[in-house]
């Protein structure tokens, strides 16, 4: 099992007020270079009880987002269930 995270590109530049007190306050302005796209990436060795455990945790958020979803999302996951038969 593989996991990603897509990050966003660090600023290249960034403009910080400077509070009374002399130290960095929050950012201001800020640029940066979109075309770079991080990536990090772990595989995941996992028992098969942490496997089914993974199943079940995942199966629930599907439940819960069917349950709480409008119709246009429900009809997307019906569609990705019907097809895996």
């Amino acid at each position: 099992m593989a996991f990603y995270h897509l990050l966003m590109p660090l600023p290249t530049e960034a403009s910080h007020v400077v509070t009374p007190e002399g130290t960095i306050g929050p950012i201001v302005e800020e640029q940066r270079e979109f075309a770079i796209e991080r990536r990090s990436d772990a595989t995941v060795v996992v028992n098969p009880i942490v496997a089914v455990q993974i199943i079940q945790l995942l199966q629930g958020l599907v439940n819960h987002i069917k349950a709480t979803s409008n119709e246009q999302v429900k009809e997307s996951i019906e569609q990705a269930e019907a097809s895996k038969s």
